[in-house]
């Protein structure tokens, strides 16, 4: 058995086995600035555009 791992261009099957997952979604949380949960939000989503080459 086999899992889609869609992006908006096409969709790729991968066998169960196959450890990719679906990429998690950017945090669009509304934090203060300068504090932890802020900081960790713009990384996260720093990361998620270098994997997904968004800039």
């Amino acid at each position: 058995m086999s899992k889609a791992i869609s992006d908006n261009s096409y969709v790729v099957k991968a066998e169960d086995w196959c450890p990719l997952m679906e990429l998690s979604e950017k945090d669009t949380g509304d934090y203060p600035v300068n504090t932890f949960d802020a900081g960790h939000a713009e990384g996260w989503n720093a990361c998620i555009d270098k994997i997904t080459g968004e800039s």
